[in-house]
Formats: structure tokens, sequence, C-alpha cells
């Protein structure tokens, strides 16, 4: 399982081995984004650990179909990695989502505080008011 706190529509979710990655274990946190989206677009920001160099190509199908999905209202995805393999994928989900004509903003990080203030910051755009 995937340890991640919430705060205002804000996930952080920490991933510090790659087996962490896979969809079979995204199933708690799928369900509190669906809960949470009820309330309002949400963001995340993934701190991906040092131990995960590279990403199995089922993660980003995996969220693909969550960002496809009308009931997980999420606004932006910012993922925290010191490895180009992980951005690199981060950019290529991103284009994906793009294609698809998806409303989510998707970017790469090396700092995890830049990553939160540009979460917060789109989550916060997309809120009505």
């Amino acid at each position: 399982m995937s340890l991640f706190d919430v705060a205002g529509g804000l996930f952080l979710v920490r991933y510090d081995d790659p087996e962490a990655l896979s969809p079979e274990r995204q199933r708690e946190l799928e369900a509190a984004l669906r809960a949470a989206s009820a309330a309002g677009p949400v963001g995340i920001v993934f701190l991906v650990g040092a131990g995960v160099r590279t990403v199995d190509p089922a993660v980003p199908q995996y969220w693909l179909g969550l960002t496809g999905d009308p009931g997980i209202r999420i606004a932006a995805m910012a993922i925290v990695t010191p490895h180009p393999a992980v951005s690199i994928a981060t950019r290529g989900f991103s284009v994906a989502n793009t294609l698809r004509d998806r409303s989510l903003d998707v970017k790469p990080f090396a700092d995890e505080a830049a990553a939160r203030a540009w979460v917060a910051e789109r989550v916060a755009a997309a809120r009505p008011g």
C-alpha cells in the first residue's frame, strides 16, 4: 500500500520502491481520490524515492484510466524524482493526457516544495469561485 496524506484536496503520495507503483497497490489511493473529488478538483504530488529508477508501462496505463474517469477530478499531478528516466516517463504521461484532451497538468520536479506549490496553485485555479 502507498503512504499518502491529504490536506485541502492535495494528496502527497510516497513511493519508495518500484512495487509500490503497481496498479494493484493503488486501490486505497484511488478510493480516496474518488471520495475527495466529490468536493472538487484534487491534486497529487508523488514523491518517488531514489529506489525507483524506472516506471513499468502498466503504471502510466493505469493512471490514464483514472485521468479519464469523470468521477476522479485531478487538476494536477507533480512527480518529484531524482531520476531522469522517471522524469521522461512523466513527460510522456503528460503528452498522452494532452492527446486525449484531458484537462490536467502533469509535470516532473526535483524539488518537493516547488511541486507542492505548483499543484496547490493549479488545484486552486480549477476550483470555482
